[in-house]
């Protein structure tokens, strides 16, 4: 080591004791702040079998308030820097997979290092997942949520006005689908998007696909330069708990690809 490196790492280490340099780290989530996203889907997830039962299986109804009668959940992990990052489930209420992965992704979260900012919303539509419906009615108008998002008033056009006003920049979708292999499946539009995609194959073996559909979350994201990808599961053959653990490995994936965990 000559005299330079070392008078270098003297000075360095000094700011440092001093406080005038900081070293970044990982965050804990010991703190989840939670606010109401949207009070017009309120609804009872707890009233769909399959829902209570995973939650009570799995203690996640004594870890979490998923009271949401009065309105969809957002919860907040960070403090708002770094790379921000929204996971949304429930736009589909009948695709409850898809929903029980953000649930077992919000815990795993609650005691895992990460960095950034990330945002979970585990029942986007909860008076849907209620019904076990796939289509919301607003107004005696009854259409499949996720073709539009582009529509102001609509829950998912909500969902997008959040992303862009928070400066989300990455946005993962999680739904559940029927003839999904049992890998699990992921969409992307881009260039960047089939990357990410592809280095979530290369590490989970699932299957990828480009599907651009206007009016879904994922593809009006993208066209806003939020980088967004789609998740999918089988929600027939087999059942809850095999699903939900496919999804949440590709689901962290997704987020290790980001380096956010």
């Amino acid at each position: 080591m000559n005299l330079k490196t070392l008078i270098f790492l003297i000075l360095t280490f000094s700011l440092i004791s001093s406080g005038l340099i900081g070293i970044s780290s990982p965050a804990y989530a010991a703190h989840i702040y939670k606010q109401t996203l949207d009070v017009e889907v309120g609804g009872n997830i707890h009233a769909h079998p399959l829902i209570e039962d995973y939650l009570d299986k799995n203690s996640l109804n004594s870890r979490f308030d998923f009271n949401l009668e009065k309105g969809s959940h957002i919860y907040h992990l960070g403090s708002g820097k770094g790379k921000k990052i929204l996971i949304c489930g429930g736009i589909h209420g009948d695709e409850v997979q898809g929903s029980l992965t953000v649930v077992s992704m919000l815990y795993y979260l609650k005691s895992q290092e990460y960095t950034g900012t990330i945002y979970l919303i585990p029942f986007a539509i909860p008076i849907d997942t209620e019904k076990n419906t796939r289509y919301y009615n607003q107004s005696g108008n009854v259409y499949d949520p996720n073709r539009k998002s582009d529509i102001p008033g609509t829950p998912v056009n909500k969902i997008l006005k959040f992303a862009i006003s928070h400066k989300i920049s990455y946005l993962i979708d999680v739904h559940s689908g029927i003839g999904v292999k049992e890998e699990g499946m992921v969409y992307y539009g881009n260039s960047f998007e089939e990357n990410w995609a592809k280095n979530i194959q290369n590490n989970t073996g699932c299957v990828i696909k480009t599907n651009p559909t206007n009016g879904t979350l994922r593809s009006e994201a993208s066209k806003r330069n939020i980088k967004a990808i789609t998740l999918e599961v089988e929600k027939i053959n087999q059942g809850v708990d095999v699903p939900v653990q496919t999804e949440l490995n590709i689901l962290k994936k997704a987020c290790v690809y980001l380096r956010v965990i």
